[in-house]
Order: structure tokens, then sequence, then C-alpha cells
């Protein structure tokens, strides 16, 4: 199992031990977790170069029906996986591939689904949103458009642009398209709130 299995996580040096493989990245994904006041986690690239010939075969979720928001959060990313990804033979296997001939020196990317978000993007904390930034996961683009926060670059860090920041939540956040997919709003999902979930006392 080279891929998350059951939400394991083989360390890259046993994968590559075991199978025809050499580990091209192993890290977070930022513009996958889906973002809310408690923004959902981010998925894995586990991509990685075929070192010999291999039959590759994966059985998944989460390609098309994302991970679901709650309370106005947005759905997480997808799983994907792209055999020999921006090349002329590239080839989306999707979640369900059986028996895919891997040949040496064929890429394969492999990103696992983002978690989905929890409440209002603009009612997560601006301090938080700045973090993001500085820590490379998100931009300050999205930083502006999806979670209403303005910042102010310092050296290789962001902090939050107080004034500017104020003016973005005045005017309100854009409407988020309603569906299953990433960042999109869950139709079920975006009327769950805290308040529903908890078990009577």
């Amino acid at each position: 199992m080279i891929f998350i299995g059951e939400a394991t996580n083989q360390p890259v040096e046993v994968l590559e031990r075991l199978n025809p493989m050499r580990a091209l990245r192993c890290e977070a994904v930022g513009t996958s977790c889906g973002h809310g006041t408690f923004r959902g986690g981010f998925g894995i690239d586990r991509s990685f170069e075929a070192t010999g010939d291999m039959v590759l075969t994966i059985h998944g979720d989460r390609a098309e029906v994302t991970p679901f928001g709650l309370a106005g959060g947005l759905n997480g990313g997808p799983n994907m996986l792209v055999l020999n990804p921006g090349t002329a033979g590239e080839q989306e296997l999707g979640m369900h591939s059986v028996g895919v001939e891997i040949k040496k020196g064929d890429r394969v990317l492999y990103r696992s689904n983002g978690g989905g978000g929890f409440g209002a993007p603009f009612e997560r904390a601006p301090e938080a949103v700045a973090r993001d930034v500085s820590d490379g996961y998100i931009d300050p683009t999205l930083a502006r458009e999806v979670y209403g926060v303005a910042l102010l670059e310092r050296s290789s860090t962001y902090e939050v642009d107080e004034d500017g920041t104020r003016e973005l939540r005045r005017a309100g956040p854009a409407a988020h398209e309603v569906g299953y997919g990433p960042e999109q709003l869950h139709p079920v999902g975006r009327n769950v709130t805290l308040e529903t979930t908890r078990a009577p006392t």
C-alpha cells in the first residue's frame, strides 16, 4: 500500500525499500483544506517516480464528492491520482483504477483529500489566516477573497492589516456555490451547526 490506506502513514523510506519507486514529495497540500472559521486539515502529496515496472490498483472515493463542510464551512479538496502529469501522456486515473501498468520512469501524482471546514470563512481569526499565509499554505489573494483578511508583508512573514480587514469584512463575503465539490457549500452540511450536533441534556 503506497498511499494513505485507512489513514496510516507509511514512511517513504519503507515504501522505497519495498517497491520500485522514488518519492518525489511527501508534503501538505495547502490548497486542499476546506475553508472555514476552523479550516479543514490538509491533504498530503505523496507523488513518486517508478524506478521499475509495476502494476497499480486503487480503490478510493472523495474525487468528485469531496469531504463536506459544516455550518457555512466549505468542502475540502479532492483525492486525485494522475499518471505522468504535465506531459503529453498525462492520464487522470481517478479513484477506481485496476491493473494500471506503470513503466520505469513514469511519474505518479497522488494527492489525498483535505478536510471540510467548520463555520463561515469570514469568521476565522485574522491572525490564524496570517499564520497560514506565512507558513505557505494559502496565498494573500485567497486570504482576501475567501477569508476577508488583508495582510501586510513583513520580510518572510505576514501580519494582519487591521483597517483593510475591517473594510473587507464590512463589505461581506462573496456568495459560494452550493454543491458537493471542492470549495463549495455542501447543501446539507451548510445547515448543520454546533447546536444541532449537541446531544440533548
